[in-house]
Formats: structure tokens, sequence, C-alpha cells
């Protein structure tokens, strides 16, 4: 499916729903996301100036409710089909090619995320490996490591970081949100990537050094 072909099915979905009278609400831009990603294609935008232009309006909620600290809130109202974007196979493949190695850094599996991603736990520190669905069916990686419960603190603000926020730009691995994949095979020959380009290089040194780690996750606060 092109860019254009995932717009234009989105758009009638979202169509459909203002026909519907349905209500809306909006976590607002997602900050995790790889600026160079939303460049190329932000549907969310797309969302946004449809509604402005049928004159509907939507209620902004907090960036919890579509998050693993509050995923019970988020399952109470409608996804509207975006869960057939989900990638089955995700789970699974993740455990298959992290999860020994992740282990014998101290990490365990905590949980999963509302799409099927997994989120590791080593003391305070997290963590989450997962995709992104809108993507589909060229999924591509996300990757956030932080302190404390998730992705988002109590107060609705970021508790991790993204790697493409940390590795700097004049390195080939920054480039990790566009290695997509399609099938098993492709999704465990990223992980592997992953773990060799992303986790041990980069990621390893931080939960390795917390203050680090911490001006990390203050500065993109800061920033996003």
């Amino acid at each position: 499916m092109t860019t254009v072909q995932r717009w234009h099915l989105n758009d009638g979905a979202l169509r459909a729903r203002i026909n519907e009278g349905g209500l809306f609400r909006s976590i607002g831009q997602d900050p995790f996301r790889d600026p160079a990603k939303r460049a190329r294609f932000d549907l969310m935008r797309s969302e946004f100036l449809r509604l402005q232009d049928q004159s509907v309006q939507f209620e902004v909620v907090p960036p919890t409710e579509g998050s693993t600290n509050d995923s019970q809130a988020m399952n109470k109202h409608k996804t509207a089909g975006w869960e057939s974007l989900n990638c089955p196979f995700f789970a699974a493949a993740c455990r298959r090619i992290l999860s020994d190695y992740l282990e014998t850094q101290g990490f365990v599996e905590k949980e999963l995320t509302p799409v099927g991603g997994i989120v590791y736990q080593r003391f305070d520190v997290f963590l989450e490996i997962s995709y992104e669905p809108e993507a589909c069916p060229d999924f591509s990686p996300a990757i956030v490591l932080g302190i404390g419960p998730g992705k988002y603190d109590e107060g609705g603000r970021p508790g991790g970081v993204p790697f493409w926020y940390v590795i700097p730009n004049n390195l080939s691995e920054r480039s990790y949100t566009f290695w997509t994949f399609k099938t098993k095979a492709d999704l465990e020959s990223v992980l592997l990537r992953i773990k060799e380009a992303i986790i041990e290089p980069h990621a390893k040194p931080l939960w390795l050094n917390l203050d680090r780690l911490e001006k990390y996750i203050t500065n993109f606060r800061a920033e996003f």
C-alpha cells in the first residue's frame, strides 16, 4: 500500500465516522515519532485538517490514554478498526530475537503495549520495543528507553526517550525508523540489526548510566 493509498483509505474511514456523528478524541502529536518520518507521512495532521474542514469538534485527552500506562482507559473507546493494522507476529519474534539477550542484561518482560510491542523492565528502567501500526503493511520499529512505569509519567510528560533523538545524525543507524518489515523473516532481520546497532552500542550505556539517561529525558521533554 502506497502513502497515497493509505491516506485515501484513512480519509474515507474518517469521513464515514463524521457522517455517523461519532465523537472524536485526540492525544495530540506523538512526541516519540521520528520527525523525519512525520515529514513524509503524517496521518494525524491530515485527520485534523479534515475535521476542521467539516467543522467537527474533538476532545483533547491526556497522552496516557494511548500508552501502556493506561491501556484500559484507551480500550473503553472504539478504535474504529485500527486494531486490524496491528502486526500479529511482532511480540513472538521480539521474544525469539531479543528476550534471551535482554535477560542477560537484567531485563524481564513486563507487559505488552496496546499494539503488541513489548515493554522490558530492569529495576526502574524500561525498554519498549514496538512499531508503528499506521505504516501497515510496511511496519517500522519504535524504540524507547526510560525511567519509571512507561513512556509517559502520571502528569502526561514523556518518561523516556526515543533513539532517533539519542543517535547522532551522522550515524547510519539513526535511520532505524526506516528499517521496514512486512514478514516474520523481515522482522527478525530488523530486530537483529536493532540489537547490534541500537541496543548494544546506544541503549546499554544509558541504562548503565542513569544520570546520563535522565539528562536525555529532561532535554527531550523540554523540546517536545
